[in-house]
């Protein structure tokens, strides 16, 4: 099942559903929407609403068919959640990278469902997602995002990536200062304010500079106030040149969108393998 999904930023902010066109049911109610973002099959992007999986969830068949997606390590970290809309949270974010993965490893051959609970997606020492064959970690990185109604995830066959979704709402305007300097917010106003508003703006910027850490496979990711938006890109797609200031040989583009109520935020960091 596909949808339409050709959209400019400019446009104002659309479905965040109708920007991923593949569909994979789940159920009647529930599906995982996906994108592949790069040609060569290379890189992911997939979309769970949490609204339509916490049913499936309460009820046995379904929670089952669920559950055969995942190995007996990854529903001990499920079942290690004592609230619920963690364990909500915690699935939806890996039953999106899974059809991420399987979308990148899909040979064309009609095996991925057969194959739907395989790879493993187990944490990492410093907590970043691993894609475990078996006993052997493979090169694949996955990045996992959650907010408001939907998580996200991003698989990359090779390079380390980064992916970010943020419901927008005012409660970011509080703490401005803690990932947005003076320039950063003017630079943002020259190129994006006849398009969307402060608020929306410094979503973006948020999303992309989340985006970015994630994408750097550090043991301790840099704060915040090390992370600079140098440049914007505000063309039929819009792009942040992100930098860490203490490795300026780590400067990367950042995709970033706005949609109804939510931004969202993507980079493949070539420089970096997973």
């Amino acid at each position: 099942m596909t949808t339409n999904s050709r959209r400019s930023w400019k446009d104002g902010g659309g479905d965040l559903e109708e920007f991923f066109p593949h569909c994979d049911p789940l159920a009647p109610e529930a599906a995982v929407f996906s994108r592949m973002i790069q040609p060569h099959r290379a890189a992911c992007l997939s979309l769970v609403r949490l609204a339509a999986l916490e049913p499936l969830l309460a009820r046995g068949a379904s929670r089952e068919k669920i559950f055969s997606l995942f190995s007996a390590r990854e529903l001990d970290i499920f079942h290690s959640y004592s609230r619920f809309r963690r364990k909500l949270e915690w699935i939806g974010g890996r039953l999106a990278a899974k059809t991420a993965l399987g979308r990148i490893f899909d040979d064309g051959g009609g095996k991925r469902e057969e194959q739907a609970g395989y790879p493993e997606i187990l944490p990492a020492p410093d907590r970043r997602p691993l894609v475990i064959l078996g006993t052997m970690t493979t090169a694949a990185h996955v990045s996992i995002s959650h907010s408001g109604d939907y998580a996200v995830a991003m698989a990359h066959h090779r390079y380390s990536c980064g992916v970010d979704l943020q419901n927008i709402t005012s409660r970011l305007k509080k703490v401005v200062s803690r990932f947005a300097d003076e320039d950063e917010i003017r630079l943002l106003a020259e190129h994006l304010e006849p398009f969307c508003g402060r608020l929306q703006r410094l979503c973006l910027l948020w999303s992309a500079k989340e985006a970015y850490k994630k994408s750097l496979c550090r043991d301790q990711p840099p704060g915040f106030a090390d992370i600079r938006l140098r440049r914007i890109q505000a063309a039929s797609t819009l792009g942040f040149r992100i930098e860490y200031r203490r490795d300026p040989l780590s400067a990367a583009d950042v995709h970033v969108a706005l949609f109804q109520g939510y931004t969202l935020a993507h980079i493949v960091h070539r420089s970096r393998r997973a």
